[in-house]
């Protein structure tokens, strides 16, 4: 007999609905079905649990975002091994892309099961990709590293992502912020600040660093080591930041 069909003997109609969906896209049954509840709660309805900590999914965001780029970076790794630091670097960022994300939790079904405040979804699109971070969190906590990074290759890069195609799209976060910038008519400054490297092994590098403005207001900030590496990096972190405040982008 199906876990799926013994489960629903034991959990109410919302709980198995929850169990069911998670089996379906993972290929596996979850054991902590609580993790996966606040894996889709919004923080706009999140309450206080005591010494400052809230039941919203901000935290399991945060853990998904560092285990969903572990695991594509060791992927692009082995799939890539001639090529350098930089298109792997790249590649990991369009895979992980906000719009990426976005992209796979509509297709997944991620949007029925969040839970947010009135037309949060409608006004905040980030939310998809910021759940489907949160969703990585809540599966490496129940399941362990090993088993989510086999989901992370399986169902998403294999299952919805072609890499050949992805290779050959052009995602500049800069030229994306400019346009928007411009079409909205706003005041965007990308500043370069040259920071000199203090680690010995890289004597002959010069790192810059890159602060992103906004109205006169620090948005984001991004090193690399060069100029466009660095004004690539902050002004990715200035697209997300302006996503996930509701901005469109588009």
């Amino acid at each position: 007999m199906p876990v799926n069909t013994l489960k629903k003997f034991i959990l109410n109609a919302e709980d198995q609905r929850l169990f069911t969906f998670v089996f379906n896209v993972t290929g596996v049954a979850p054991k902590n079905l609580g993790l996966y509840k606040q894996a889709f709660r919004h923080s706009s309805v999140s309450q206080d649990i005591g010494y400052g900590a809230r039941n919203s999914n901000e935290r399991l965001e945060y853990l998904g975002d560092a285990i969903l780029s572990a695991s594509v970076a060791n992927y692009l790794f082995k799939k890539f091994p001639y090529r350098d630091e930089g298109f792997l670097t790249e590649m990991r960022s369009k895979i992980v892309s906000r719009n990426n994300l976005n992209s796979l939790s509509l297709k997944m079904g991620f949007e029925d099961f969040i839970v947010a405040g009135k037309d949060v979804i409608r006004n905040n699109r980030a939310i998809l990709g910021n759940t489907f971070e949160a969703f990585i969190g809540a599966f490496f906590l129940d399941k362990g590293y090993l088993t989510t990074e086999r989901f992370i290759m399986k169902r998403l890069i294999d299952g919805q992502i072609d890499i050949d195609v992805l290779e050959d799209t052009d995602i500049s976060h800069k030229s994306k912020l400019l346009n928007w910038a411009n079409r909205e008519r706003r005041k965007l400054e990308i500043t370069f600040v040259e920071v000199p490297a203090e680690d010995e092994s890289a004597k002959t590098k010069r790192y810059h660093r890159t602060i992103v403005t906004l109205d006169g207001k620090q948005i984001a900030d991004g090193m690399g080591i060069s100029k466009k590496e660095a004004s690539e990096n902050a002004a990715q972190r200035a697209v997300r930041s302006l996503e996930e405040a509701g901005t469109s982008l588009s």
